[in-house]
């Protein structure tokens, strides 16, 4: 046992005792019962001691720590119960494992949570209270804590444990049990002071509540004829408050004089004092209030002795008789009340503000008896109404002004608990006695209907908000439908004759390239459109298997464009990346949109990190998005170190036109957009962002067992010519009259109709076989699904292609075509249009709808 050991172990020790004193000083000034909140503060403290003394450790080698911690959580749970002693452990359970660590972590946390379990259990089955345990006992306490701690060492891994224990196992059995006895010692002490502290309390509530209880009023003085206290009844009866008598002379105070002479009446304290012995006056004495009143008493006065006998004071004990002498004038006044209304009703004398009358319909609503009303005052109907506003109030009664005031209020029952009432006061001078009687109506019911309307109400306004925001989106999504479809039909004429002006002329002509930079920025123009369609969530796709470790490769060049130089864009592909099944135009839209988020998050240089993984996602981990289902996932995460978001940012992040961003920089529809996308493919989204530390979004798309599969471009020039007839029916000219040429252009013929209805007119007419119909799907007559079938209905060998950019569900479900639906999304290039036509035309009939 070296002085090595033994000394930084006593250092510790000391400072435990020291935290838990001031932890004791802390916690026993918090008056009454521990509450929760109260159980865990101490909780919080308490771990906090254990961080504190695991500063100062014993350390025995590299991540083997010895300190107090087992001491403090034994004797918390031992003493102070389960709530701070469950608090305890985990903050010093989780500081060991995560701040202080090492290979010492577990088996420290293990001895942590068999201290705090030996401790409450040896207090849930100790039968005696914790003020009768003994220093013996206290250290038998501390030794079972300690062996347990001791053989606990034996987890450590390897010969670790035998080492440790050879080690330690003296020092530990000596001094921590003799630390557990001295700090359960000391707070054995402390709860006996406690619990004399209590009682002593207890003692003078009991002695303060009795004389404050007393029915009659009471005074108490000293032998110097001092005040020292008053109850409340004395207050009333003499108009001085106790704070305002005390250590006054009792003759300013208690004013007598004889109720026929008008004579002053000697002090019943005096007598008390000059003759030793008690003393009583009779009933023909008026005491005079501070504020003039003239009240009728009885009273009685008594001496106060010491221990020895000894005069050390006097008691003063009155009753008003004014009560009793206007018993019988009352009675009138009550049968009067009684006949003039039924209801909850009290009586209110004018000039003393007191309660005369309650009527049984009162007593049994409050759960008083009479005498408890009356002694109590019309303030304890409601203590929030103070005397003095009520006085105000009922002035305009008292100057007649009003012959009748009415005024919602709430009264306190005995129990505690409250109704509304409607009071209505009115004034009633009976031979010029003036009282003020209360008639009060209970008006829960009332109350209750009124609550419900305005529920009712309320949930009317949230459900008419809720259907105005439906509307407004509603009419946004026909908004870009109707926007991209009249722009993708303008588009198509751009591209479609830039395409054939290409096909003239030389490629290195001006001419040429100003025609390519035509079509750039018409295919430009395009893209955008597919974003309004995509957050209108009329976009038409068909996902298919896609690799997204190639995807992002060969997206990478545009984005690094998109987020400039000052920027470093990382891709770290997963290992054996699962296939997931999406639209590509979709995929590249994801990233851009992220990409481009993250770097307006950036301020100056910073990372943006691309990732792709495979993910098993349980059910558990789902919990936290509804819409989610537990199974194989492909996660593709884009992160950034810029500013981060708060909860509240967060918390709105998808909600659409909510933006972070300066009014003009942003419209809100990015990420709306984004999780359009995600869910129509059966995705979901996770967030991660701390303001300063940056964001992480993480795309989580459903595995798809099949191939990935690589569709080749397809230029005018790998089109295959054809010599069928084909019926051609597009609302807008220009376009009608581009794909005409271009088909024409092809060895097709072509007829060429405006409008849906002349084309089955021509159908009827035309005697010749028609082997394709090119029609638009959204048209001002009727749609291409139904031109579809009454021109099937006439020549049912006929195929099938659409041309639209805005299905609007006529042809698509949720956006996601079926797969024998053949369609070509507007704006589309002359080479892609003659390739569409030829591979329709060369595909089986029952292939195709």
């Amino acid at each position: 046992m070296s002085g090595g050991m033994i000394l930084p172990l006593i250092h510790n020790a000391s400072l435990l005792l020291t935290l838990v004193l001031l932890h004791d000083i802390v916690v026993s000034s918090r008056r009454g019962a521990p509450s929760l909140g109260g159980l865990v503060f101490s909780g919080i403290i308490l771990g906090s001691i254990g961080v504190a003394i695991s500063l100062t450790p014993l350390h025995f080698s590299p991540g083997i720590i010895y300190d107090t911690r087992s001491v403090l959580i034994s004797v918390s749970g031992l003493f102070l119960g389960t709530v701070p002693t469950l608090l305890a452990m985990l903050i010093t359970a989780l500081n060991r494992v995560f701040i202080v660590g090492g290979v010492g972590a577990w088996t420290g946390t293990s001895v942590v949570f068999a201290s705090g379990g030996i401790a409450l259990l040896w207090r849930r089955f100790r039968r005696e209270s914790l003020e009768a345990m003994s220093r013996s006992e206290l250290f038998l306490f501390g030794v079972i804590v300690h062996i347990v701690m001791l053989l606990l060492m034996l987890t450590l891994p390897g010969d670790l444990g035998w080492k440790v224990l050879s080690g330690v196992a003296v020092p530990v059995i000596v001094i921590y049990p003799t630390i557990t006895m001295l700090l359960g010692a000391l707070l054995v002490n402390r709860l006996c002071q406690k619990d004399a502290r209590i009682a002593l309390q207890a003692s003078e509530e009991r002695l303060r509540a009795t004389l404050y209880s007393i029915g009659d009023a009471v005074i108490t003085t000293d032998c110097e004829c001092r005040v020292l206290r008053m109850n409340p009844v004395a207050e009333t009866l003499t108009g001085w408050g106790e704070n305002e008598a005390r250590g006054k002379p009792l003759p300013d105070i208690f004013r007598i004089v004889h109720e026929k002479s008008r004579q002053p009446v000697e002090s019943p304290v005096d007598s008390v004092l000059r003759r030793g012995a008690g003393v009583g006056l009779t009933s023909q004495t008026l005491l005079l209030s501070r504020d003039g009143r003239e009240t009728p008493i009885a009273d009685s006065a008594a001496p106060i002795r010491d221990e020895e006998g000894s005069t050390i004071g006097v008691v003063l004990v009155f009753r008003s008789q004014a009560a009793e002498r206007a018993m019988e004038k009352e009675r009138v006044m009550l049968t009067e009340t009684i006949r003039a209304s039924m209801n909850e009703i009290y009586i209110i004398d004018v000039k003393t503000g007191g309660l005369r009358f309650a009527n049984q319909g009162a007593l049994t609503n409050l759960g008083y008896t009479f005498e408890q009303l009356r002694r109590l005052g019309p303030v304890a109907l409601n203590p929030a109404f103070a005397l003095e506003e009520f006085e105000r109030f009922i002035a305009p009664l008292l100057t007649r002004e009003k012959q009748q005031l009415i005024i919602e209020s709430t009264h306190h029952r005995a129990d505690g608990s409250r109704y509304p009432v409607e009071v209505h006061l009115q004034l009633i001078d009976h031979e010029g006695d003036q009282v003020l009687l209360a008639i009060a109506e209970d008006i829960t019911a009332k109350k209750q209907a009124e609550e419900k309307a305005r529920l009712a109400t309320e949930e009317a306004s949230r459900l008419q908000e809720q259907l105005l925001h439906s509307q407004k989106m509603e009419s946004v999504g026909r908004l870009a439908g109707g926007v991209a479809h009249d722009f993708n039909n303008m588009l198509g004429v751009i591209i479609g004759h830039a395409d054939l002006a290409l096909c003239d002329l030389d490629a290195e002509s001006r001419v040429a390239n100003s025609l390519r930079e035509i079509r750039r920025a018409a295919d430009h123009s395009a893209g955008l459109t597919r974003q309004l369609l995509a957050f209108a969530r009329k976009q038409a796709i068909k996902p298919r298997p896609i690799d997204l470790n190639e995807a992002v490769t060969n997206s990478l060049k545009m984005l690094r464009r998109l987020i400039g130089e000052s920027i470093q864009l990382v891709f770290s592909p997963g290992n054996n990346l699962w296939t997931t099944k999406m639209d590509p135009a979709q995929l590249d839209q994801v990233l851009a949109n992220l990409t481009v988020n993250a770097r307006d998050a950036i301020s100056g240089s910073g990372v943006i990190t691309i990732r792709t993984a495979n993910e098993l996602v349980d059910e558990s981990r789902v919990a936290s998005f509804p819409d989610a289902r537990a199974g194989e996932y492909v996660v593709l995460s884009i992160g950034d170190t810029g500013c981060g978001m708060d909860e509240n940012t967060l918390g709105h992040l998808f909600e659409p036109f909510f933006t972070t961003k300066k009014l003009g920089e942003g419209t809100g529809l990015g990420l709306a957009t984004l999780y359009g996308i995600v869910r129509q493919n059966d995705g979901f989204i996770a967030v991660e962002s701390e303001p300063g530390k940056g964001s992480v979004f993480r795309i989580h798309l459903p595995r798809d067992r099949s191939e990935p599969s690589r569709i080749a471009g397809v230029s005018a020039g790998d089109a295959e010519k054809g010599t069928e007839t084909i019926l051609l029916v597009e609302d807008e000219p220009e376009l009608l009259k581009l794909m005409k040429t271009a088909l024409e252009g092809k060895g097709y013929t072509v007829i060429a109709i405006g409008s849906p209805r002349q084309a089955i007119s021509l159908i009827g007419e035309h005697a010749g076989r028609i082997d394709l119909l090119i029609t638009d799907v959204v048209m001002p007559e009727m749609n291409g699904r139904e031109l579809r079938d009454r021109v099937l209905a006439l020549r049912g060998d006929m195929k099938v292609l659409y041309i639209s950019g805005y299905t609007a569900d006529v042809i698509a479900r949720h956006g996601i075509l079926d797969g024998n639906v053949m369609l070509l999304e507007k704006p589309f290039t002359i080479g892609a249009l003659a390739a569409k036509v030829r591979s329709v035309l060369d595909a089986r009939s029952d292939h195709l709808v």
